[in-house]
C-alpha cells in the first residue's frame, strides 16, 4: 500500500519552507569545489541549529525536547564540517544570528506547531537532497563516510519529524528529498 506524501497544503508549508529549500538546494547544486560544498554545508547545519533553537521556545514540552535533540545533532554536524573545511584551508560562513537570515523561518515561527514542524520537515528535506548531491561532487574519500553518516541521521530526522504530526514516518522506501 502506498501512502501519500506529505502535501504542503495539509502541512501548511506554503512559501513557508519553500524560500529556504530553494536557497540551500540551489547552494550545493551550484557548488562543485570540496571547500565550497563544505561551506555550503556548515551553512545549512547552523540554519537547522537556530531552526531548532528557535522552534524549541514555541512548542510543545515533548515536540521541544524533540526540537532541542534534533539542534543538538545538528550542531555536531556543523562542528565536524566545519573542523574539515579548516583543516582544507577553508574558513566557515557566519553563523546566523536571527530568524531573518534564514528564509521563511520568521513566518513559520509566527504560525502555529504545525507550521513550524512543517517547515522543519522541509528544512530537513532539503538537507537529504542536498547531502545526496554532494556526495556526487565530493572526491575526498575521508570526506564520504561523514557526508553519508549526516545524510542517514538528516533522514531520521525527517521521520521522527513527520510522526510528530501524525504523520506516516516513511512514505516511501527510499528517501531522496526535495528536489
Amino acid at each position: 500500500m502506498t501512502l501519500p506524501a506529505l502535501t504542503r497544503r495539509e502541512l501548511g508549508l506554503g512559501a513557508v519552507a519553500l524560500p529556504f529549500s530553494l536557497g540551500v538546494e540551489d547552494a550545493f547544486a551550484k557548488t562543485d569545489g570540496q571547500l565550497a560544498i563544505l561551506r555550503a554545508a556548515v551553512d545549512l547545519e547552523q540554519k537547522a541549529v537556530l531552526t531548532y533553537q528557535l522552534a524549541a521556545a514555541r512548542l510543545n514540552r515533548a515536540e521541544a525536547r524533540l526540537a532541542e535533540l534534533l539542534r543538538d545533532q545538528e550542531q555536531k554536524h556543523a562542528d565536524g564540517l566545519t573542523m574539515a573545511l579548516r583543516n582544507r584551508g577553508g574558513r566557515p560562513p557566519p553563523k546566523p544570528t536571527g530568524p531573518g537570515q534564514v528564509p521563511g523561518l520568521e513566518r513559520a515561527l509566527a504560525g502555529d506547531r504545525r507550521t513550524i514542524l512543517a517547515f522543519a520537515i522541509g528544512l530537513e528535506d532539503t538537507a537529504v537532497a542536498a547531502y545526496g548531491d554532494a556526495l556526487r561532487k565530493l572526491r575526498d574519500p575521508r570526506l564520504l563516510s561523514p557526508i553519508v553518516s549526516i545524510l542517514g541521521n538528516e533522514g531520521q530526522h525527517l521521520a521522527v519529524l513527520r510522526q510528530a504530526l501524525g504523520k506516516q514516518p516513511v512514505p516511501g522506501a527510499f528517501e531522496r528529498g526535495a528536489r
